[in-house]
């Protein structure tokens, strides 16, 4: 999407959340800070998204370096700005641990290993999974984030876990059968750690 298309898909965006902003603007000067509210809200809401796409790329394998120059600015400067760890707000569970690394690309399947053995995640940041352990098995799902097929998930039984990590929202959900029993294949085991507190 060309950059004047992308602005006038934004700029539609804004005029849909309040429609009836556009017929008073011959209403006097108190339309405008009603739509200079909505704008501030526009504004704030793309900041979460690119929060969100930086914290994916991230996980994708991203360096500092390499999302600085996509924004335009330096290595330091995106990682003063964007970088964060993003913790889910499940309180401190003595039987929850850290999956790292991981990344886009092999999350899921590292998560669906682990899932059989009772861990399921609980909360992400950039390459890692909090995962906790449980009686049962877990399967997890990574989906495009849009509103109707959160709503699709959740009318399944699937658990939103965490916030949306722009462009995808991660859910698990039981699948009612007991863990297998002793350790996850090496390969996953070796990733399950045990400072799930640990921001990196």
């Amino acid at each position: 999407m060309d950059p004047v298309s992308l602005a006038a898909a934004i700029a539609q965006a804004v005029a849909n959340a309040n429609p009836e902003l556009s017929k008073r603007l011959d209403d006097g000067e108190d339309v405008y800070a009603e739509i200079l509210e909505v704008a501030a809200r526009a504004h704030e809401e793309t900041r979460s998204i690119l929060q969100a796409a930086v914290d994916s790329a991230r996980r994708a394998g991203h360096s500092w370096e390499a999302v600085g120059r996509v924004l335009g600015v330096s290595k330091q400067a995106a990682q003063q700005r964007f970088g964060h760890a993003q913790q889910s707000s499940d309180g401190n569970v003595p039987a929850v641990k850290r999956l790292y690394p991981v990344n886009a690309f092999n999350e899921m399947t590292v998560l669906r290993e682990a899932g059989k053995y009772g861990w399921h995640s609980v909360g992400f940041g950039v390459r890692f999974h909090r995962i906790e352990l449980s009686a049962e098995q877990w399967e997890h799902i990574r989906i495009i984030a849009n509103p109707k097929a959160i709503h699709d998930l959740e009318e399944q039984g699937w658990q939103r876990i965490g916030e949306q990590s722009f462009p995808w929202a991660y859910f698990s959900r039981p699948l009612h059968a007991p863990r297998r029993e002793g350790d996850p294949p090496p390969d996953v085991l070796r990733l399950i750690r045990g400072d799930a507190a640990a921001g990196r």
